[in-house]
């Protein structure tokens, strides 16, 4: 799990305009607190629900705390055929929301640029 959603987090940060950097640099920790889904069986077709919620903390170069966060996504699909691939996807979407919604938040990006070594 931890590979894949630093990966989405990088990605979107960049693709916001965020420079990513490994040293000298604010400190992002994370923690997945929550990802399931629930199926719910019917006929014609079943549903399922995904949830995601990450918790994160923020730290300058000196490791105090600027600002922790917790951010939540979720997804959903009805499909005559549910499957696991069809679970596993909302998943991932269900993350990328969570993930979408750090990227997103004013706050963080703010507090971003004041944990720098200047």
């Amino acid at each position: 799990v931890g590979l894949p959603v630093k990966e989405a987090f990088e990605r979107d940060f960049r693709g916001a305009g965020v420079r990513v950097v490994m040293r000298d640099a604010p400190v992002l920790e994370g923690e997945v607190v929550e990802w399931k889904a629930r199926v719910l069986p019917g006929f014609p077709s079943s549903d399922a629900v995904a949830n995601a919620k990450i918790k994160l903390v923020l730290k300058d170069s000196q490791y105090h705390v600027l600002y922790k966060g917790t951010f939540t996504g979720e997804a959903t699909v009805t499909h005559p055929l549910l499957d696991e691939s069809h679970v596993q996807d909302i998943l991932g979407q269900a993350m990328g929301g969570a993930v979408e919604a750090a990227v997103n938040d004013d706050v963080l990006r703010s507090q971003l640029s004041r944990g720098r070594i200047e």
